[in-house]
């Protein structure tokens, strides 16, 4: 996720094709960080158990 605060404080929005949302709109915004927050998740998971 740092790295799209880096790129928002420089003006940069972040589009995805594929998910079909961007990084300028509040819902986009929501689902990029509900992403990052699964996917912390599911890396912390896969760590604890190795």
């Amino acid at each position: 996720m740092n790295i799209i605060h880096v790129l928002d404080k420089q003006h940069v929005s972040f589009r995805s094709i594929a998910e079909k949302f961007e990084n300028r709109t509040p819902t986009g915004k929501f689902i990029l960080q509900m992403i990052v927050a699964i996917t912390e998740l599911e890396l912390k998971e896969s760590i604890f158990e190795n």
